[in-house]
């Protein structure tokens, strides 16, 4: 089964709750629910104020 997601996650902002040190991620991640991927974020890093930069995924038209 083919999963189609509508968001892909490239790049990720957030501040350390710890030591309030600031980062920026760059990574790929394929979601269909941001505010869940920010939560997840968040509680890996044990981070605040994370921002998320990702784009549309298009749904495929058939020709």
């Amino acid at each position: 089964m083919k999963c189609n997601y509508r968001y892909r996650i490239f790049h990720v902002s957030f501040t350390e709750q710890d030591s309030n040190r600031k980062h920026s991620v760059r990574i790929s991640i394929k979601t269909n629910d941001l505010g869940n991927a920010r939560r997840q974020i968040a509680e890996k890093y044990h981070a605040e104020n994370v921002l998320l930069t990702y784009v549309t995924i298009p749904d495929k038209e058939k020709i």
